[in-house]
């Protein structure tokens, strides 16, 4: 588990120096790992609500990556954290389509 308090940040800051493919899989891997967690946790309810943001926002990315497509209802922080990994993909090089396309939609 890369963000045990379920906390978006945390996990861009962990993954930010991999490949968008490796996040992708990364998130996935994450987003089972929180699945599980808040099923044997159902009642801690900010336990529970923190978890199943955290669970879309992983979602989104992993989305994001393959597919391209734009998150939605981001707030600040979660636009920002999403504009810090594709700035770190498109200084690399690792550039898609969709993440040069959000980059001008964060902006």
């Amino acid at each position: 588990m890369i963000s045990d308090r379920y906390n978006f940040n945390e996990f861009v800051d962990v993954v930010i120096d991999n490949t968008p493919e490796q996040v992708r899989i990364l998130a996935i891997e994450e987003s089972d790992e929180v699945r599980h967690r808040r099923k044997s946790h159902r009642n801690v309810r900010g336990m529970e609500d923190s978890g199943r943001r955290y669970d879309q926002l992983l979602s989104a990315l992993a989305y994001f990556v393959r597919h391209g497509g734009k998150p939605v209802d981001l707030d600040e922080w979660e636009t920002d954290a999403f504009r810090r990994l594709c700035e770190a993909w498109v200084h690399r090089g690792h550039q898609r389509g969709g993440s040069l396309f959000l980059l001008d939609y964060l902006s």
